[in-house]
């Protein structure tokens, strides 16, 4: 049937196994995310900058204050993971590598990536793993890292950073 996913029962757990690229749920997401493209480049426009992100750490509240939009960065195409592993360590997982090389080949003026990727004003690199951490240090051109927050509680060397700025 259409637009269901076939469940296999292993041990009394359910795995998803298969889900039909048919499902007519997805073309609602393919449609919405033509619609944001859309949007995203109405905004810039009109002046407005848009922020990338690797993940939803990165509160929206603060991105929207300073009257920007956000969008995810690429994560899903196996095709720029090649560009990525050039500078990247293999063993970093396939959505790190993705999304580098969707970024550099953006910036290099590819076609690989995603089309909201050369729509990014700025970067905002969130430090959730080491990966991404090591991504944001081998980010191409001018990258200007704006604050390097340690990965700790606060302490006194923390304290320092914000006088320091």
């Amino acid at each position: 049937m259409p637009g269901t996913a076939r469940v296999l029962k292993i041990s009394g757990v359910k795995y998803l196994v298969e889900m039909t690229t048919s499902s007519p749920g997805l073309g609602y997401f393919k449609e919405s995310y033509e619609i944001h493209l859309a949007q995203l480049n109405e905004e810039r426009a009109k002046g407005m900058k848009v922020v990338g992100t690797f993940c939803l750490f990165v509160p929206d509240e603060i991105i929207f204050a300073a009257g920007a939009d956000r969008v995810i960065l690429c994560g899903g195409r196996s095709n720029t993971i090649p560009l990525a592993e050039q500078s990247l360590p293999r063993t970093i997982c396939p959505l790190i590598k993705s999304s580098s090389g969707a970024i550099v080949d953006a910036c290099n003026g590819g076609t690989l990536s995603c089309p909201h990727v050369g729509l990014v004003d700025a970067v905002v690199g969130e430090a959730t793993c080491d990966g991404k951490t090591k991504t944001y240090e081998l980010l191409p051109g001018e990258t200007e890292v704006v604050a390097d927050d340690p990965q700790c509680h606060y302490t006194y060397s923390l304290s320092l950073i914000s006088y320091e700025e």
